[in-house]
C-alpha cells in the first residue's frame, strides 16, 4: 500500500454540526486525479491553526461519514515550509 501526500491550500471553513467549524482544503496538483477537488479536514498535526490561503500537504483517507456512508477527508494536514537552504551564487 502506498500513502501519498497531496499539496493544496486551505479554502476556508463552514459551520458544521454541533457548532464545530469544518475547514476545507483543495488539492492543487495537476498530476493528481483529485486536482481541484475540495475535502473537509479531519485532523491536523501538532495543533496547527488553519487559515484561509495557507499552503498545506495532507493525506486523503476514507472514513465513516455522519450519515453512515463513506467519505474522503484530508488527514494529517501540515503547513508547507519554504525551502530554508541558502541560494547558491
Amino acid at each position: 500500500m502506498t500513502i501519498r501526500r497531496y499539496f493544496g491550500f486551505v479554502v476556508g471553513c463552514d459551520p458544521g454540526a454541533h457548532g464545530q467549524t469544518v475547514w476545507k482544503v483543495r488539492v492543487k496538483d495537476p498530476t493528481s486525479q483529485f486536482n481541484g477537488q475540495k475535502f473537509a479536514v479531519a485532523s491536523v498535526r501538532d495543533g496547527l491553526t488553519l487559515a484561509q490561503g495557507l499552503n498545506v500537504t495532507f493525506v486523503l483517507g476514507i472514513m465513516d461519514g455522519p450519515t453512515g456512508g463513506r467519505v474522503t477527508r484530508a488527514i494529517d494536514v501540515l503547513p508547507v515550509v519554504a525551502d530554508a537552504r541558502p541560494a547558491v551564487a
